[in-house]
């Protein structure tokens, strides 16, 4: 009993201790290693095999057949292809619904790709640092575009949309240095801060007039309320003013804009995001036409040039820690148009979106509603007088204390 117990074991012990070979894919045709999903659903998809060499020429197929099963090839998995330099032409068959994480990175000889009406997804990074990358033709009627799909991708000068994209992730054109043209498609819902960045050659943004989220002027990319200046093209040159009644500069909005020189900021923007203005070395000039300072980071400007205020508030910006490194001068004169009201002690006046209420008495509660009587803000006034900042082309319901006005901004 003993003797075969100690036989047991030591076989045990040798079969742990022999090289356990680990096959890094279920099978391989053509050339092309796959990974079984679903043996009920007879579903595969391509997968890496071990190496970063394949052959020069890879058609990934619909449908693949193996022992004696055809399977469907759902989607090609995260770093299938990665670093494979030896691929010069790429083909993915209609069928083929996702790309995985970098599953193209780091190619070096693929020029031009046209992707499959099928495909819905590319993850992150899926086609990063593909330098030789020139043209680039999406048809798939609702594909979400993961963060940095297309980072780096310096030679992509031609970008054509056949169908439609549905989100635009962060960073996702970051370094297509040679992208000369965006059109946003009509279904595009989300875009991700710094979706455009380093994107010198781009001069103007175009949006499908069919978008409900997005919106274009002047060449600059704006949420459809034109309340948020979404992205800057960093190829635009020289000066530019921010239309009346933007309240919000988003993230990385301009970052990268290294051409532009001068931007007046008008008294209705009272948000300005982190890195807002990063990488904008030339900017040596802005206008900012808001009463009080906007909070902003140590990160939202690259340098610090002159600063134009109004001379009512250059204390005010000269108080706050980061616009007081500018060089500021208070000869700053907002011509956009005052709307009025006053009733006795109170007066209210809008510039360029920012209402101001004054002669409020101390303590007291002041509100502002849209039409429909949703709060909007509210706040007791200490000082006498208020700023608050909303979007212009509105009507607004303000009730100061006992006495409500009906004013439109």
């Amino acid at each position: 009993m003993n003797k075969r117990f100690f036989r047991c074991l030591l076989l045990t012990l040798v079969c742990l201790a022999a090289p356990v070979l680990v096959q890094a894919y279920d099978f391989w045709v053509d050339g092309i290693c796959y990974n079984i999903l679903s043996f009920e659903d007879r579903t595969c998809e391509v997968t890496h095999n071990g190496s970063n060499s394949y052959q020069n020429f890879v058609d990934v197929p619909s449908t693949v057949d193996y022992n004696g099963r055809t399977y469907r090839v759902l989607g090609i998995g995260d770093r299938a292809f990665y670093g494979c330099r030896n691929l010069e032409d790429l083909t993915i068959a209609e069928g083929v619904t996702y790309i995985g994480a970098n599953a193209f990175s780091q190619l070096r000889n693929i020029t031009s790709l046209t992707l499959p009406t099928s495909l819905d997804s590319i993850a992150s990074n899926a086609f990063s640092n593909n330098s030789d990358l020139s043209s680039l033709t999406l048809k798939g009627q609702s594909v979400v575009l993961d963060d940095y799909a297309f980072s780096s991708c310096t030679g992509l000068k031609t970008l054509s949309v056949k169908g439609n994209i549905r989100r635009i992730g962060e960073g996702c054109f970051d370094h297509c240095s040679s992208l000369a043209a965006m059109t946003i498609p009509s279904g595009v819902e989300t875009i991700g801060e710094n979706a455009f960045l380093c994107c010198y050659a781009l001069t103007a943004f175009k949006v499908s007039a069919d978008n409900a989220f997005f919106m274009a002027k002047g060449g600059v990319l704006f949420d459809k309320q034109q309340a948020t200046l979404v992205a800057f093209p960093n190829g635009k040159e020289g000066s530019y003013v921010i239309p009346s009644g933007v309240t919000t500069i988003a993230d990385g909005a301009f970052a990268g804009s290294k051409l532009l020189t001068k931007l007046t900021i008008p008294g209705s923007v009272s948000v300005i995001g982190f890195a807002a203005f990063n990488r904008c070395q030339s900017l040596t000039n802005i206008i900012n036409l808001a009463v009080l300072p906007q909070e902003v980071r140590d990160d939202t400007f690259a340098t610090y040039g002159k600063l134009h205020v109004l001379s009512s508030s250059k204390s005010a910006y000269r108080a706050d820690e980061v616009w007081s490194r500018f060089t500021i001068m208070g000869d700053a004169v907002d011509t956009t148009p005052a709307a009025f009201a006053a009733d006795d002690d109170i007066r209210i006046t809008s510039h360029s979106g920012v209402l101001q209420v004054v002669g409020i008495p101390t303590g007291a509660i002041l509100s502002v509603c849209d039409v429909q009587g949703k709060l909007l803000w509210q706040s007791a006034v200490q000082s006498g007088s208020a700023h608050v900042a909303l979007p212009a082309g509105s009507v607004y319901i303000i009730k100061v204390h006992d006495k409500t006005f009906k004013f439109k901004i």
